[in-house]
C-alpha cells in the first residue's frame, strides 16, 4: 500500500493520479455481448477471461509543454497465473469528449481482448475524457511525442 501512495502522490509524465474500478464482466456475458455486436460476421472470440475494467487518470503534458491530467482506461483479465500479454489500443478519430471507455465503460476492444488474457490499455487523448482542454487533433508535435 505504501508505493501505491507514493505512486499517487508523484506527478511526474505517466504517473497514476486516480485508478478507479469500474465494472466486471463475466467471460459469459463478454461472449454474449460480442456474439450480439457481431452476428453476421463470424469472428473467433476464444474469450476465457472474466475481466475488470478500471478508469485510470494520469499526469501528462499538454501540446505547450504544460503539467495537465488525461485519462483511459485499463481492462485487466481475471483468475490468470503467470504473466500477462499487454496490448494498447490507439482508437481513431473520436468527436465527442465523452464517447470513451474512461466514460462509458466496457466497449468492443476491451471486452474482447481483456477476455482473451491481454492486459488492455485503451488511453482517451487529450482534449477527450477527463481532459478539460480542447483535442490537439493533427497538432504534429504533440502527435508524435
Amino acid at each position: 500500500m505504501i508505493g501505491l501512495l507514493t505512486i499517487l502522490r508523484s506527478q511526474a509524465p505517466g504517473d497514476i493520479h486516480v485508478a478507479e474500478f469500474m465494472d466486471t464482466m463475466t467471460a459469459e456475458e463478454i461472449i454474449f455481448e460480442l456474439e450480439a455486436d457481431f452476428s453476421d460476421i463470424e469472428i473467433p472470440l476464444d474469450i476465457i477471461y472474466d475481466v475488470s475494467l478500471y478508469r485510470v487518470e494520469y499526469h501528462t503534458v499538454d501540446p505547450h509543454n504544460e503539467p495537465t491530467i488525461a485519462s483511459g482506461v485499463i481492462a485487466l483479465p481475471l483468475d490468470q497465473s503467470g504473466p500477462l500479454p499487454f496490448f494498447s489500443f490507439q482508437h481513431g478519430t473520436i468527436l465527442r469528449r465523452t464517447s470513451v471507455a474512461s466514460v462509458n465503460g466496457f466497449d468492443v476492444i476491451s471486452m474482447w481482448l481483456g477476455g482473451r488474457g491481454y492486459i488492455t490499455v485503451l488511453p482517451d487523448f487529450l482534449g477527450l475524457g477527463v481532459s478539460e482542454m480542447l483535442h490537439p487533433y493533427m497538432v504534429s508535435i504533440p502527435s508524435a511525442t
